[in-house]
């Protein structure tokens, strides 16, 4: 349409700005034919791919629901056993300390044990050792003692007595030393 329709158009559509005459009404009843027209076809077209697709969004949905519900009692009952599988290392690590605990104390008295039997052999042995030590020196100093004697008696007695006489004095020496008892 140009210009110059749309003018004589006007003009002789210009007299009635809206008038309702059989014209409108056909008009009117047109117009509706179509949009129920369009609204059936629509329907008709449109209504089963719809409402497919809704009913399968609400079955997605619904599954997605469930699995969401699914996998958070799955998690819980999984917090649960952690949580009970924790308490039972938690006990485990109880056990074993009270266990390393207690073989800690019996290794110890076991230890002291055999560290007392080991001191008191040692002192054992010190004392035989001290004994022999002893026993050595006595030995040595009644030998020592035995010819200084002997010694000092043949100087003094060279000179006063005879040889018989200092023999039975060297014998009496002797016998007298041999019973005196050496102190420790």
């Amino acid at each position: 349409m140009n210009a110059g329709e749309f003018v004589a158009l006007s003009a002789t559509v210009g007299e009635r700005v809206f008038a309702i005459d059989t014209q409108t009404l056909f008009d009117i009843a047109l117009q509706t034919i179509n949009v129920t027209a369009l609204f059936i076809l629509l329907t008709l077209l449109l209504y089963k791919p719809v409402q497919s697709f809704l009913q399968a969004r609400t079955e997605r949905v619904a599954d997605q629901l469930r699995r969401t519900e699914d996998n958070l009692a799955a998690a819980e009952e999984t917090r649960a056993k952690l949580e009970a599988r924790l308490a039972e290392i938690e006990q485990e690590r109880v056990e074993m300390l009270e266990t390393a605990r207690t073989l800690g104390v019996e290794k110890r008295g076991e230890i002291i044990r055999l560290a007392q039997v080991d001191a008191e052999e040692e002192r054992e042995r010190a004392r035989i050792e001290i004994q022999r030590e002893q026993d050595r020196i006595r030995g040595e100093l009644e030998q020592f003692v035995i010819a200084t004697a002997s010694q000092l008696a043949e100087r003094i007695l060279e000179h006063s007595i005879d040889q018989e006489t200092h023999k039975m004095l060297f014998d009496q020496t002797i016998a007298e030393l041999e019973e005196a008892k050496w102190l420790n």
